[in-house]
């Protein structure tokens, strides 16, 4: 192995070890204020009631060395999103949404699983949407340019 080859894989067993104290701390710190709901189903954007739960909403990534495609999308506030990755490149890949600190590394993060996706296999993210309404950004771990924005309404 090369030593370029050699530093990214260590480089992708640290952000995998990071990524998971991260998530040990925040089912330790969690609330237990989750309202999700099962099932998620393919869906435009929908406009939030007052009275009733948005509909999930499911999107489907296609995940390259040089983008995420589609890699903009619009969701409903409070909706269970469910992002579908394939990794249809040659380059390891994730995906990282900063929570509402809008900040990576954070405890709000949510990441793929599994939390590093080989070319040609597949992983989710699985997001309820914040009820407070903005632009969410997502990105790759291993490749920061690569990413896109959730816009809640």
């Amino acid at each position: 192995m090369s030593p370029i080859h050699n530093s990214r894989r260590a480089f992708a067993i640290v952000l995998t070890i990071g990524a998971l104290a991260l998530l040990a701390l925040s089912f330790a710190c969690g609330g237990g204020d989750d309202k999700a709901t099962t099932g998620a189903t393919t869906a435009a954007a929908t406009s939030p009631a007052a009275s009733t739960s948005p509909k999930p909403q499911s999107f489907d990534i296609k995940m390259t060395e040089e983008a995420y495609e589609p890699n903009n999308f619009t969701v409903a506030r409070g909706a269970q999103v469910t992002l579908n990755l394939t990794n249809a490149g040659t380059s390891i890949h994730n995906v990282r949404i900063a929570g509402e600190d809008d900040k990576y590394n954070t405890a709000d993060d949510v990441v793929s699983d599994p939390d590093l996706i080989t070319g040609g296999n597949t992983g989710t993210v699985k997001w309820t949407a914040p009820n407070k309404a903005g632009e969410y950004k997502y990105q790759c771990d291993i490749h920061p340019n690569l990413g896109g924005i959730i816009t809640v309404q």
